[in-house]
């Protein structure tokens, strides 16, 4: 019986509400009659879920408690989803020209901004399926006093894709994406467009996996609803994967990929192209005697390069750079206990030009893991994580550290319908010029099943981060303004009938 349940936005469409995460009421409906398998009856699932997020810096910039409303349904060959929310709570515009340590104030204002979405996929026959997403996020521009630094703005993108089977070994899909943004709804006097799209093409045996793919986004392509685009738009590339399995005793995995930015050409910014590949191997021991821990090996090239500007166009004239990472870890499991030790080093050489003169700088970034999980007993589970990443300034002969422990504990009682997960989560970092700065996060999670069809899940957490200096001098405000404190709990509700 397949049953699709939990946060469906981030199965939404690549390139529209891929990754989107709207915080607060989402309802949840699912309904499968494609595999009805519990007593010959239809399986339906109600899904509601409660979620209060406030965010709090030192400088008090902004507050922001996000909700939404969303539904999915599930029905024979198709499914079909949609959200709504608020993803900006109003700043009233005080008139006031405010700008501290390179942020803006909300004396400039902020207007209220909504989100709404939807997304279809229908199984047309046995090896065919298609799918269509749309989402637009926009500001309500009679929220605040217009006049403020910021102006209200529309952005709305719509994707569409088909996939298909190949035979019984292979498949290809490929998805088209289009947005419009505005920006500035009250003047409507700008309007800007643009287009993505992916190919990918699979295939597999019994024990090898190919995938390649092709891609591009436009740099006028937007989707406010995907964080993700970010880092990824005004690209396009080649992406290839795969793995082969030698029985149940080892594998390896290769990876390259290759790609470039400004498609446009625009002048002024730095044309700059990736070329990367990577290979994984693992020896699974254990599966030869229980007592031999489990070995993994890993490297990875990466080499970054662009063409030469103008000094009167970009502060860097020149990239040309080469990044080596270089793994191993071993790993033990038996009924009892979890144990994994792991350490890489990453040495980046950085022989790019400067149009200050600087030259590059080279780093080697050394990092260490070790994790422990353990049952005390049948219902009592710890797991402890620590830590280690230190980065280390060829050129200026500086370090800056990372420590971090993550603690977990799971009890199980009456007969494991009720969970509790308490854990903390504590991250120092060391950096140069005394300068430091601790995270913490507490939190609690705990499951009851209340019957067989009927389950209740409360979370609550409580994080801070805090920058202060180690040899008492005063923080300048740049570092100061990134202190803050997030208190949110959530609420689920499910409903098996």
């Amino acid at each position: 019986l397949k049953v699709k349940a939990g946060d469906f936005y981030t199965n939404f469409s690549r390139y529209t509400l891929y990754n989107t995460k709207v915080t607060g009421v989402n309802m949840n409906f699912t309904v499968n009659r494609d595999k009805p398998q519990l007593d010959g009856d239809e399986l339906s699932r109600l899904f509601l879920f409660l979620k209060d997020e406030k965010y709090r810096n030192r400088m008090d910039y902004y507050s922001l408690i996000n909700r939404s409303l969303g539904g999915r349904n599930y029905l024979n060959k198709l499914d079909f989803s949609f959200v709504f929310g608020r993803t900006k709570e109003k700043v009233p515009y005080n008139g006031r020209v405010e700008y501290q340590n390179g942020v803006y104030a909300t004396g400039y204002g902020i207007y209220e901004q909504y989100l709404y979405g939807c997304k279809a996929d229908v199984s047309l026959n046995r090896n065919n399926t298609a799918g269509f997403s749309y989402i637009a996020v926009s500001d309500d521009p009679s929220s605040i006093t217009a006049g403020g630094l910021y102006t209200p703005v529309l952005n709305y993108a719509w994707s569409g894709y088909l996939n298909s089977r190949l035979g019984q070994s292979a498949d290809i899909s490929f998805e088209y994406a289009s947005s419009s943004s505005d920006t500035d709804i009250l003047k409507r006097t700008r309007n800007i467009t643009g287009s993505a799209y992916n190919l990918q093409v699979s295939g597999h045996t019994d024990n090898l996996n190919l995938k390649a793919r092709y891609e591009r986004i436009d740099g006028n392509y937007d989707s406010q609803g995907n964080l993700a685009l970010i880092s990824l738009k005004d690209r396009e590339g080649v992406y290839l994967d795969g793995s082969y399995a030698l029985k149940e005793y080892a594998g390896i995995t290769l990876g390259a990929e290759g790609y470039r930015n400004n498609l446009a050409k625009v002048p002024g910014i730095l044309t700059a192209a990736r070329l990367s590949g990577s290979v994984n191997a693992d020896l699974y021991s254990s599966k030869i005697s229980p007592l031999i821990p489990d070995l993994n090996l890993k490297y990875k090239m990466i080499r970054d390069s662009s063409n030469e500007l103008s000094d009167t166009l970009v502060y860097q004239q020149q990239i040309e750079s080469d990044n080596a990472l270089l793994g191993a870890g071993i790993s033990y499991s038996n009924n009892r206990l979890n144990l994994s030790l792991n350490y890489q080093v990453n040495d980046i050489r950085d022989r790019g030009r400067y149009s200050s003169g600087k030259a590059g700088s080279d780093y080697l970034i050394t990092s260490a893991f070790l994790s422990v999980k353990t049952a005390l007993l049948k219902y009592i589970i710890p797991s402890l994580l620590y830590y280690r990443t230190v980065t280390r300034d060829a050129t200026l002969l500086t370090d800056n550290t990372y420590d971090g422990l993550n603690a977990d504990l799971e009890v199980k009682v009456f007969k494991g319908r009720l969970a509790l997960k308490p854990y903390y989560y504590y991250l120092v970092n060391l950096m140069p010029e005394h300068i430091a700065s601790r995270r913490e996060t507490r939190g609690l999670s705990v499951t009851a099943g209340i019957t067989s069809s009927l389950a209740l899940e409360l979370n609550s957490k409580d994080e801070f981060l805090r920058y202060y200096s180690e040899d008492g001098s005063q923080l300048a405000d740049s570092y100061l303004s990134q202190n803050y404190r997030l208190n949110s709990y959530e609420i689920k509700v499910t409903v098996i009938f």
